[in-house]
């Protein structure tokens, strides 16, 4: 469930993206400097002080000694994951995987 909750909200917000570039190409097109820099719909009410009505996650997301690894499309970092990660990025439909959708932290290689 938990991957499954994860790769709808990363094909989500690429979908969203796509849809925000289109409108910007529009007739009323804005400088992509001052499309927002995420358009973000929270997950379930009372996100982000709400708990995960999926509950939390029971292992680390990254995991130094793991066999299993997917690779940043940003900023080509090479990152070791717990194999539930692959499970629900292996095979993505139109959506970058970036490495701060595990990290937290903001990716080296995305353009502001």
């Amino acid at each position: 469930k938990r991957a499954a909750a994860l790769k709808f909200l990363a094909s989500r917000q690429e979908q969203e993206r796509h849809e925000a570039e289109v409108e910007a190409r529009g007739s009323k097109r804005r400088p992509e400097k001052d499309l927002p820099k995420e358009i973000f719909e929270p997950p379930w009410e009372g996100f982000p002080d709400a708990p995960d009505p999926l509950g939390e996650v029971q292992f680390d997301l990254l995991q130094d000694s793991s066999p299993h690894s997917i690779l940043c499309d940003a900023c080509n970092v090479e990152l070791k994951v717990h194999p539930e990660v692959i499970t629900a990025y292996e095979k993505p439909q139109r959506v970058r995987f970036i490495c701060r959708f595990l990290t937290g932290k903001p990716c080296p290689g995305e353009t502001e």
